[in-house]
């Protein structure tokens, strides 16, 4: 039993007619792409002018200030209220925050601060970091923000982690751990008064 083998003049004959068609609709095939590549870079340039419109900058900005601004409540000292917003944390260290005040406290806001805190003499002591490398850290201030004033005063650089603080009548006791040493430092009352601002 033989199996019937195509004419290879048939063949030849539907191979033609295919080349014929596909070569009439080939304009037409490279026509749509083109019309299809054109309307895409037509959408995609209308999204980029529609992104530059000042309406949606700002729609943008403030989305980011909204999703930004995890502000807590940090202290309060008579009619200063300070509030506090994560930034970030050293590996396996302590975490460090921005301040800010219902006052105008230029200090404040271009510093970073640690979560001591301690209220006393109308104001409150506080953590300055002087800098986020870990490699050089601990390497932080004892700073006071004066509530009347609204300034911040320089009090010590303490090199380290460790801050306990402890008040007496007249005078707070502050126990820091530097250089593997313990230490202690003695604040009076009339010291928080007459320091030089920042």
């Amino acid at each position: 039993m033989s199996i019937a083998k195509a004419d290879p003049k048939k063949r030849s004959v539907l191979n033609m007619i295919w080349t014929a068609l596909f070569t009439l609709m080939y304009p037409f095939i490279l026509l749509f792409s083109l019309a299809c590549i054109g309307v895409i870079h037509l959408f995609s340039l209308l999204s980029r002018l529609i992104s530059m419109l000042p309406i949606w900058g700002k729609a943008e900005e403030d989305t980011k200030e909204s999703s930004g601004s995890n502000w807590s409540p940090f202290a309060n000292i008579g009619s200063l209220t300070l509030e506090s917003r994560f930034e970030d944390e050293i590996m396996f260290g302590p975490a460090y925050y921005k301040l800010k005040a219902n006052k105008a406290i230029k200090d404040l806001s271009e510093h970073y601060f640690g979560s001591f805190q301690f209220t006393c003499h109308d104001g409150i002591l506080l953590q300055k970091w002087n800098t986020l490398a870990p490699k050089q850290l601990p390497d932080f201030d004892l700073v006071f923000l004066n509530a009347k004033t609204g300034t911040l005063h320089h009090l010590k650089t303490i090199k380290s982690f460790s801050w306990k603080v402890e008040q007496e009548a007249d005078k707070i006791i502050l126990w820091f751990d530097e250089k593997k040493e313990e230490g202690k430092l003695i604040i009076q009352a009339a010291d928080l008064q007459f320091k030089a601002a920042l």
